[in-house]
C-alpha cells in the first residue's frame, strides 16, 4: 500500500508536485510523455502553442497531409483517401486521423486519443499567404454539460441522445430520453417503420426491445472490456440464425433496424471478424445501400457552442 512522502496527501499530490519540479521523479512511470520527449501536446490534435518550438510544416499530396510540429519532431500523417479509423481498442499517441476536403477547408477529424473518448475536429482554412484560419471542435462523452440542470430537464438520465419536438402530441412540446423511446416516438408520429398491422407492429417492438437491451449494451460494454467477447458472439449467432432466412429483423425495414445498424454501421473489433457473420453482414450491406441509412452513418458529429 502507498505511503505518500511527507507534505502530500496522495500519490497524485508527489506526481504533480514532480511534474511542477518540485521534487525528483521516482521513476520514469512519474513523468509523462512529453517529460520524456516521446509526445508533445503542442502538435495535437489539436494544434497548440507554448514558449517556443511553435512552427508546424505543412506537407500535402493528394492522398495525405502530414503535420511536422518543431516540438520534439512529431509528425501527424493523415489520410485523405477516405478509409476507416482504425479499431477503437487501438489508442495512439496522437489518436488516429483522418481529412477530407470540404471546399477550401481541410477537416481533420481524430479519434482514439490515449485514455480519452474524446473526438477532436480541425476545420483549417488557408486565408493568405501567412495565416491559416483553424477552427477546433472537442467533443467529450463524458463532460459535465450532461449535468447541466437545463440538459437534465430534458434528459434526466444525463445522456446522448434525447429528443425535444416543440410539436409534439396535442401541439405540446415532447422531450424524450433512450434510442428505443424515441424510435418508436418518431415511429408512431410518421406512421412509417412500425410494422403493417398489431401483430407485424409487436414484431418490430420484441426485435426493438432485444436489440436495444441485449446487442447495443453488450457491444457497447465490449469497448471497454473484452471479458463481453463470448457475449457479444452469442448474440452475433442469433442474429445471423435470424437473418438467414430474414431480410430485415421484423419483416420489411423498420427501427428495429435502425437501433442495430448504428452499432454495426461502423463495426471495429479487432479479435471479431463480422465475415464470420456471413447474414449479419449481408443485412449490413442491405442497410448501408439505403442513402439515408448511410448519410446517418458518415454524418459529421458537431458540438454546439
Amino acid at each position: 500500500c502507498y505511503s505518500a512522502p511527507a507534505g502530500y496527501q496522495s500519490q497524485a499530490e508527489r506526481i504533480a508536485a514532480v511534474r511542477r519540479g518540485e521534487r525528483p521523479a521516482e521513476s520514469w512511470e512519474d513523468l509523462d510523455a512529453g517529460d520524456r520527449c516521446i509526445q508533445h501536446a503542442k502538435a495535437g490534435p489539436p494544434i497548440s502553442t507554448g514558449g517556443y518550438n511553435n512552427n508546424v510544416q505543412v506537407f500535402q499530396t493528394p492522398d495525405y497531409v502530414v503535420l511536422l510540429a518543431e516540438q520534439n519532431h512529431d509528425s501527424r500523417i493523415i489520410p485523405l483517401d477516405g478509409r476507416p479509423h482504425v479499431k477503437s481498442q487501438i489508442r495512439q499517441w496522437m489518436g488516429d486521423s483522418r481529412g477530407r476536403w470540404e471546399g477550401d477547408t481541410l477537416v481533420i477529424e481524430t479519434t482514439n486519443l490515449p485514455a480519452s473518448d474524446r473526438h477532436v475536429i480541425e476545420r483549417l482554412t488557408r486565408v493568405d499567404t501567412d495565416t491559416i484560419d483553424d477552427r477546433i471542435t472537442v467533443i467529450d462523452p463524458h463532460s459535465e454539460a450532461k449535468n447541466a440542470p437545463d440538459y437534465r430537464a430534458i434528459s434526466p438520465g444525463g445522456k446522448v441522445p434525447c429528443l425535444v419536438d416543440p410539436d409534439g402530441p396535442g401541439g405540446a412540446p415532447v422531450h424524450l430520453m433512450e434510442s428505443s423511446a424515441i424510435l418508436m416516438y418518431l415511429g408512431d408520429k410518421t406512421g412509417q417503420f412500425m410494422g403493417s398491422d398489431a401483430a407485424s407492429r409487436w414484431d418490430v417492438l420484441q426485435w426493438l426491445m432485444y436489440l436495444a437491451t441485449n446487442v447495443s449494451i453488450s457491444f457497447s460494454a465490449l469497448n471497454v472490456t473484452r471479458d463481453m467477447e463470448q457475449q457479444c458472439r452469442n448474440l452475433l449467432d442469433v442474429m445471423n440464425g435470424h437473418l438467414a432466412a430474414n431480410d430485415h429483423f421484423a419483416g420489411d425495414y423498420s427501427i428495429a433496424d435502425m437501433m442495430a445498424i448504428g452499432r454495426f454501421g461502423k463495426f471495429g473489433f479487432d479479435y471479431i471478424d463480422l465475415d464470420d457473420y456471413p447474414n449479419v453482414c449481408r443485412w449490413r450491406h442491405r442497410l448501408m445501400d439505403r442513402p439515408a441509412v448511410r448519410k446517418a452513418i458518415e454524418m459529421e458529429i458537431v458540438q454546439s457552442a
